[in-house]
């Protein structure tokens, strides 16, 4: 369904792009949610937007990895946090 591709895309762009919180997402996500019901869309495309955000986030396999290191103040050279890599 192209409605709810396009919610998937505006709050996946949101979140990671333009650093809206997920929890904001998460009431945009409800608005877009309650507008469509209030126009007599469908219930099938109502019911296929979610109502978390991490849902569109784990559907686009968008989650982040990341490495921790210890930043030395003096000369920001970067190091693992665990000794045992280093």
């Amino acid at each position: 369904n192209p409605i709810v591709t396009l919610c998937y895309f505006l709050i996946a762009i949101l979140h990671l792009l333009c650093g809206i919180s997920l929890s904001h997402c998460q009431f945009i996500l409800y608005c877009i949610k309650l507008l469509l019901e209030l126009s007599a869309t469908s219930n099938t495309t109502t019911s296929s937007i979610p109502i978390d955000p991490r849902t569109v986030i784990d559907t686009f396999n968008l989650n982040p990895a990341s490495k921790t290191f210890v930043c030395c103040p003096k000369c920001f050279s970067c190091y693992p946090l665990n000794d045992s890599e280093g």
